[in-house]
């Protein structure tokens, strides 16, 4: 697969209508109940027009197309990503991504592509960058990036001097509940909604003859929701 791989080569599109249905089912995956996505009031209230999908959600999609190109041959090393635009009911959403360079590093094979997620206007809504490995064979990851200090902010009309006082301050260690592969399963269900999702995300069968030998959860599958410490009100 590496040597078949060029720089602006296109991955295949991966591409969503969204509206109710959609972010109620990832709403109940990932304990986002959060008002704005689900009333009008609560929507207009914060300045928007309508109640709006959540950013995470286009976080799955483009994982999903990253996983679904894959096709178990390799697994997502690092993703950034910015959310620039609403997703609001009805929008069409296109998860796109281009490969801009590879290289072997330490005998491991790694692309590097930028993506995004366009509305149905062609409007740029989630810029961002992700790098995968290629597996041949046993599955390798490369070692983490060195940490990086947060950079200085000024104070502005959104950031406030408290919320620049937690760059850097480390919070207090939170532990998920034991995640089965009911969580795994429901995960993709809802992201792939309303396709099935790929039988390595369903099918312990299926998932024991792909990289890892065994049922993986999707690398934007959220650990901590439902922990009663750690739900959406409780973010610092």
């Amino acid at each position: 697969m590496f040597d078949d791989i060029s720089p602006g080569d296109e991955l295949p599109p991966f591409e969503r209508t969204t509206d109710f249905a959609n972010w109620n089912r990832y709403a109940a995956v990932n304990d986002e109940f959060i008002d704005v996505h689900m009333s009008q009031a609560a929507a207009q209230a914060a300045g928007q027009p309508d109640v709006f999908g959540m950013g995470n959600l286009r976080v799955a999609y483009s994982h999903n197309q990253l996983h679904d190109w894959l096709d178990g041959r390799g697994d997502i090393t690092t993703f950034s990503c910015q959310f620039r635009a609403l997703n609001f009911l009805g929008d069409r959403l296109s998860a796109h991504a281009r490969v801009t360079g590879k290289e072997c590093v330490g005998g491991l094979e790694l692309v590097s592509v930028e993506l995004g997620v366009r509305n149905q206007d062609g409007d740029e809504t989630m810029p961002g960058s992700a790098q995968v490995v290629l597996f041949d064979g046993v599955p390798a990851m490369p070692a983490p990036p060195p940490a990086t200090r947060p950079p200085e902010r000024e104070p502005g009309v959104f950031l406030d001097d408290k919320t620049i006082s937690w760059l850097g301050r480390p919070t207090d260690p939170v532990v998920s509940l034991p995640v089965d592969a009911n969580d795994i399963r429901r995960w993709a269900m809802a992201v792939y909604y309303p396709d099935a999702p790929p039988a390595d995300l369903f099918d312990l069968h299926a998932a024991a003859e792909v990289s890892w030998g065994g049922l993986v959860a999707p690398r934007d599958f959220n650990p901590f929701a439902w922990v009663r410490e750690f739900h959406p009100e409780s973010y610092p």
